[in-house]
């Protein structure tokens, strides 16, 4: 797997980006992207990695100046119905220590996964908006991450600090997206049809 933290991505090159590309959606490589504030996820549209990314970049509102009001960060239903990112029991993710530099976005992609979030209030709706902070996207045999802060240092802290909460987010992060083996095994499987039309009530065994 690969991880581009806060990284300078128009600088990477167009060739790399692309082989980048290939091996997520082809070999089955995991990608992590993460956004910072030296150069806020700066992806052009027209790059290979804006097209496998969880999120439109071109979407995308970067915080400037100094943050000082704290974001909390939640589990969002989905992820905590799959059981993805668990923490160390006694532990929830309302305890965590806040974040303070969050890049906003509500572009997400329809066949991304968001699995924490920040909620949004709004006066207008009874229910809290969620504004994404960790999403994920299978793309081919992989499968992209993306993490739209850079403060997961700020979980050693607080409630967490005696308990490797911090740790146990990237080991569950990085099992995620080592899927070697599930590739191998695609890798291996073929699907044989003989003929071109079929009608409804034909017999399966037409197909091998």
């Amino acid at each position: 797997m690969l991880i581009l933290c806060d990284a300078d991505l128009e600088q990477v090159g167009g060739l790399l980006l692309s082989r980048i590309e290939e091996l997520v959606r082809n070999q089955g490589m995991g990608l992590v992207v993460i956004a910072g504030p030296e150069h806020a996820l700066s992806v052009d549209s027209r790059s290979p990695l804006s097209a496998i990314l969880p999120i439109d970049p071109n979407q995308t509102a970067a915080p400037t100046g100094t943050q000082q009001l704290p974001i909390p960060v939640a589990l969002t239903n989905l992820a905590a119905s799959t059981g993805e990112l668990s923490l160390p029991t006694g532990i929830s993710w309302e305890q965590m220590p806040p974040i303070f530099w969050l890049m906003r976005t509500e572009a997400v992609r329809p066949t991304a996964s968001v699995l924490l979030a920040s909620p949004k209030p709004d006066k207008g709706s009874r229910l809290p908006q969620l504004v994404p902070v960790v999403a994920s996207q299978t793309v081919g045999a992989g499968q992209v991450w993306l993490q739209l802060t850079d403060e997961t240092f700020r979980w050693r802290s607080g409630v967490a600090c005696s308990q490797p909460a911090r740790s146990r987010y990237w080991l569950q992060t990085i099992r995620r997206l080592a899927r070697r083996k599930q590739v191998d095994f695609f890798d291996q499987a073929e699907l044989i049809v003989e003929g071109q039309r079929f009608l409804e009530g034909d017999s399966a065994s037409r197909c091998n």
